[in-house]
């Protein structure tokens, strides 16, 4: 199983604003159709592509990165060429900025203009709007009467904990908008409806695929990255308002999650499958301890035995079954309709499990379309095979490929593992004739930060330790950062608290603790090191640069990007949520009722300006 691979990709997704001075607005640029035409013709920037919203652009280096240390020194400039190009073609007061999501993004005024609901600021590409319709239409037919054991509507709503001020609910000057609730015990929140999916899926952040040269190697970077995974969340939060709200979370992860979650009550209940969008669901090295995997309920366990055993006949090994089980059980997304026809293989193997059989999803960014066994269901939408590009360029092009040699196998094949997006995503090659797709491995937990610089860092720092995680396995003993699943999961819903990144404890390997002994650490401790992780991921990484023999002058030119990620983890500079967070709250016209207004944002959002063009330094690089 060892193929050849193409050098390591970044991807990083733009949001489109407009200011409008005169009017002190801040408000969504839909003009992404019409820049990625003229995109989309300019390759020495990069490429460009199209998310689910018409305020989106995805962008990748024009030529992936390399393992030298040139090759990582380019990524900062890489992306503000990027984002050069990009504002060359908008007009003077509109800008690519590297938020998570518009702070009033499905504000009153977005619900009663049907902004949420409808699809005016969705991408006018098939595959966009079949995903926000078929989810958005599942997760109603969930709450259908007709269906033998509906889920009351109100339970498919998401609640996330709305930050309470002194003037909270003190005078109103009117009812608040109807997305603002109380639960029995008067906890207060933001509330999503399950009508609303773009919410959660037009959440930008900063991916990165990493190639491996063997099957075993992307098995071992893969369990590497699933630990780490929350803790770049907690790092990199910058979420820290709703619809207009202040929350009491800083990160995105939850909302997307809730807001593309179309199973239903039995999936949900059975431990037939998790949500699509979530955690890591297993560890899938040979070596992984066997009590770290996920405890399955009984039912779902033995519903899927079928699955596996078949993957196992097939010449799979059993972990690796276990976990292509949780990716095949999975509700299919849209599908090319040339494709439909040579499901049924795989619609053989889901039947065992029991889980809904439908047509599903080629590449990601699509979204649901499901009929159901044994109970009615809306009908599956298709889009042909040319309508609209995933997220993944590579994907994409190998798609054109499968079509033109005729792999339809792989085809169908990627329309069920394209169907999930775990924290860490196990990515498998590309048809046997094109040698630029191995094995790889992608990373999907951090969100995005304000300036190039920031995002560079990041970058760099995970590709130092993917470096190092290599390096220690190629010696023999690897790393073991193994703790039980659940245990990461734990993890994942800790990013979520206000200021995670110094409030929050986090479940870490032990050093020299047997199988899965863990304990709770800080991100400082994990990041800079403590006694029970000598030297933490920054050890790793120092340890790693010696050993491979670094210059003075290299190390001196890397040291910028880890020192902001040391600072970020200590504390001492501030996560892009608590900038966001403490510059609404310090704003003079904040009526400490936790509301984001117009003018609050307005001026939000001119700061990020400034930031992003490095001419106002906000204190994310210097000490606080």
């Amino acid at each position: 199983m060892s193929r050849s691979s193409k050098p390591n990709l970044l991807q990083i997704e733009y949001a489109l604003l407009a200011l409008d001075e005169d009017a002190k607005t801040a408000n969504h640029c839909l003009r992404a159709p019409e820049l990625l035409n003229k995109l989309q013709k300019i390759t020495a920037a990069g490429t460009y592509s199209p998310e689910i919203a018409r305020f989106q652009i995805e962008s990748q280096p024009p030529v992936p990165y390399t393992d030298s240390v040139e090759s990582l020194l380019s990524v900062e400039k890489n992306m503000a060429d990027r984002r050069a190009t990009i504002k060359k073609h908008l007009a003077p007061n509109e800008f690519p900025l590297t938020i998570s999501i518009h702070p009033r993004f499905g504000c009153a005024a977005d619900t009663r203009a049907g902004l949420t609901t409808s699809t005016a600021l969705t991408y006018p590409g098939q595959r966009y709007l079949t995903a926000q319709h078929n989810i958005a239409a599942r997760r109603l037919h969930r709450a259908d009467n007709s269906s033998p054991n509906p889920t009351p509507l109100l339970l498919l709503h998401h609640h996330v904990p709305l930050s309470p001020d002194t003037s909270t609910f003190a005078a109103p000057a009117g009812p608040p908008p109807s997305f603002i609730t109380t639960a029995a015990d008067g906890t207060p929140s933001i509330t999503f409806a399950p009508t609303e999916p773009l919410l959660g899926l037009s959440h930008s952040c900063l991916q990165t695929t990493f190639a491996a040269p063997t099957l075993p190697a992307a098995r071992a970077l893969h369990d590497a990255f699933v630990p780490l995974a929350p803790i770049l969340l907690a790092l990199t939060a910058a979420t820290p308002a709703h619809r207009g709200y202040l929350a009491d979370t800083d990160a995105r992860w939850n909302v997307v999650a809730a807001m593309s979650d179309d199973r239903d009550e039995r999936e949900r209940g059975a431990g037939v499958v998790r949500a699509r969008y979530g955690g890591a669901e297993r560890w899938v090295a040979w070596g992984a301890p066997g009590g770290c995997q996920p405890k399955a309920k009984a039912d779902g366990e033995e519903a899927g035995e079928g699955v596996v055993q078949r993957l196992v006949g097939g010449g799979m090994d059993e972990v690796l079954a276990r976990h292509y089980k949780g990716v095949l059980e999975r509700p299919l997304l849209i599908y090319p309709v040339g494709c439909a026809r040579k499901l049924g293989a795989a619609v053989a193997l889901r039947r065992d499990s029991g889980a809904d059989v439908a047509g599903g999803g080629c590449g990601e960014g699509g979204g649901d379309g499901e009929g159901s066994m044994g109970s009615p269901s809306p009908p599956p939408f298709a889009v042909r095979g040319d309508g609209g590009a995933g997220t993944d360029n590579g994907h994409h092009h190998a798609r054109r490929r499968s079509r033109t040699t005729g792999k339809d196998r792989h085809e169908n094949f990627e329309c069920l593992t394209g169907a999930a997006y775990p924290s860490v995503k196990l990515k498998h090659p590309s048809p046997d004739d094109d040698d630029a797709l191995g094995w790889r491995v992608e990373l999907r937990s951090m969100e995005n930060s304000l300036t190039d610089f920031e995002n560079a860092a990041f970058v760099v720092f995970v590709a130092l330790v993917r470096r190092a995680v290599d390096r220690s396995g190629s010696g023999g003993g690897g790393v073991n950062w193994y703790v039980p699943m659940e245990q990461v999961w734990e993890n994942m819903e800790r990013a979520h608290a206000r200021d995670a990144v110094r409030w929050q404890r986090f479940w870490w390997k032990r050093e020299g603790g047997e199988g899965g002994e863990s304990a709770l650490l800080t991100v400082d401790e994990i990041v800079n090191g403590c006694a029970a992780f000598d030297g933490g991921l920054m050890g790793l990484v120092e340890r790693y640069m010696a050993d491979e023999g670094f210059s003075v002058a290299e190390r001196e030119k890397l040291q910028p990007y880890l020192d902001l990620v040391r600072g970020r983890a200590s504390g001492r500079l501030c996560t892009t949520a608590r900038f966001m967070r403490d510059f609404v709250t310090r704003h003079p016209e904040y009526a400490r009722d936790s509301q984001v207004s117009e003018k609050v944002c307005f001026d939000l959002m001119q700061e990020v300006v400034r930031i992003t063009n490095g001419k106002r330094d906000c204190g994310l690089f210097q000490s606080l």
